[in-house]
């Protein structure tokens, strides 16, 4: 069976799709018990607003109006950029760099092997 990659796309159509999460701050002094989990006073968690009981509305308080994934989304045009550099310590090898100078690979690879890798991160 083949494993299919997913795109930017259908992952912002997610993004979209799913239900809005949101950060929760606990204000009351005793804690909070909701989802299976107890939450301490003042303990920032994440969740939607349906896994937060009604009775239970006066104890919480939203940390930030806009939603988890909003936050999460990736910035446009800030695709790191990867380049290929010849090995310092051993010839015809290469390292596969970060735009900030970043060795990404443990050992330096062949060249064939770095460029696969490089084409890879681009994706």
């Amino acid at each position: 069976m083949e494993r299919k990659k997913g795109s930017l796309e259908s992952k912002e159509a997610q993004l979209e799709n799913a239900v809005p999460k949101f950060r929760w701050k606990v204000l009351a002094s005793s804690g909070f018990r909701a989802n299976r989990r107890i939450y301490k006073p003042n303990e920032i968690f994440v969740a939607t607003e349906s896994e937060i009981p009604a009775a239970f509305r006066d104890l919480i308080v939203k940390v930030d109006a806009a939603s988890v994934q909003e936050q999460n989304k990736p910035l446009p045009g800030k695709n790191p950029v990867y380049t290929l550099e010849e090995s310092k310590e051993e010839e015809g090898l290469w390292n596969v760099l970060t735009n900030k100078g970043k060795v990404l690979n443990e050992k330096p690879l062949e060249k064939d092997k770095a460029e696969k890798l490089l084409q890879d991160l681009s994706e």
